[in-house]
């Protein structure tokens, strides 16, 4: 993975927070090995004052309000991704996850910060419908329909770290969400092996000496 990654500390001067009106933050983090949504969904719908709503969606855990943009999504290999929230709100509610994960008794990456470091992945999102065309001509397939047209699932492009969005919909987000999860998940496994790598450097050494 070759964009850049920064801790959330350090996002508060860069242009995941400061992005043109439009260009709203995506930000994702792993927090641990295992999650279980089921269990998740039901310590939210427990404590309605945290202000969350779940809904599970493929086996991943959605949080959303009805009155506000926010969303998080939360996916049974540890990454979080959260969409249109501010550092602080993230911050927020990435404690309460961790209470969450606890009262599950699962192991988390919060006291590892170089790993957790390693994890955090930002972009901006934006919703452009006139940026791309998802309209194909029905001549391609059947000559006989000349000049008319079908439509097919919403494009998405990515320039730099910038996701251009032709529509807004829950399963469009929760598809790059997933992507985006991935990466972290990955980034989190180099991470590991460069740091074994390292710890096992001397081993060699040691038997050439």
């Amino acid at each position: 993975n070759t964009r850049s990654r920064s801790k959330l500390a350090r996002n508060t001067s860069a242009s995941f927070f400061t992005s043109k009106s439009d260009e709203r933050p995506i930000f994702a983090s792993c927090v641990t090995l295992e999650v279980d949504c089921a269990h998740a969904s039901e310590f939210f719908d427990t404590n309605p004052w945290f202000g969350w709503q779940t809904e599970i969606v493929a086996n991943v855990l959605r949080l959303f309000t009805e009155e506000s943009v926010e969303q998080v999504f939360i996916f049974e290999f540890g990454c979080v991704v959260y969409w249109d929230m501010s550092e602080a709100q993230i911050e927020k509610t990435l404690a309460v996850v961790s209470e969450m994960l606890g009262l599950q008794g699962r192991r988390t990456y919060f006291g590892a910060s170089q790993m957790v470091e390693a994890s955090n992945d930002d972009m901006l999102f934006t919703i452009d419908s006139n940026e791309m065309k998802h309209k194909v001509e029905f001549s391609k397939w059947d000559p006989g329909k000349e000049g008319e047209f079908y439509d097919r699932a919403p494009c998405v492009n990515i320039k730099h770290d910038l996701i251009i969005m032709e529509t807004d919909s829950m399963r469009l987000r929760l598809a790059i969400s997933y992507a985006i999860a991935q990466s972290s998940v990955l980034s989190v496994f180099e991470w590991q092996t460069e740091s074994l790598s390292l710890e096992l450097r001397s081993i060699p050494e040691a038997l050439q000496a």
